[in-house]
């Protein structure tokens, strides 16, 4: 089994806070995402999520971020799916990873995003998806404790 780089924010008891860890994040992204991100701005909360949850920008790791915001978030479910489905994201990976390319990174994704699920379930609480601005100064550490997340 390939093991992933991790970023610091990616480490499950990460000393960054939730804004260092978006820094870094968002430092990662290539150019294309750079560009995507840029005509997204509403993704702040989507971005703390890929944070908060410990992943990357994979098309694997974009499937495990929508399963914990789906189980793990106190998001509207049903509403984020039809907006993702709707999403100039979604089109714009489709563009650039291809349907095969996307297909292929929904079968790699399978195994953690089970595991992702299966820990949704067990965390203590619901990660706030209007409010992570208010635990930007927040250590990533502390705050997987505090809602119980388990980085996958």
């Amino acid at each position: 089994m390939r093991v992933r780089p991790k970023l610091r924010y990616q480490i499950p008891d990460s000393p960054l806070t939730l804004r260092e860890g978006l820094d870094e994040f968002r430092e990662g992204l290539s150019d294309t995402d750079r560009e995507d991100a840029a005509l997204m701005q509403d993704f702040f909360f989507h971005d703390a999520c890929h944070v908060v949850f410990g992943q990357g920008t994979s098309v694997a790791d974009d499937v495990i971020v929508d399963v914990w915001i789906v189980f793990g978030t106190d998001v509207d479910s049903s509403a984020y799916l039809q907006a993702l489905l709707k999403s100039r994201a979604l089109q714009v990976l489709v563009k650039r990873e291809g349907i095969a390319g996307v297909v292929l990174g929904l079968l790699r994704a399978f195994p953690r995003a089970a595991l992702s699920l299966a820990r949704s379930r067990r965390m203590s609480k619901r990660w706030p998806w209007a409010g992570p601005s208010q635990h930007l100064d927040r250590r990533l550490a502390e705050i997987r404790r505090e809602f119980g997340i388990r980085v996958t």
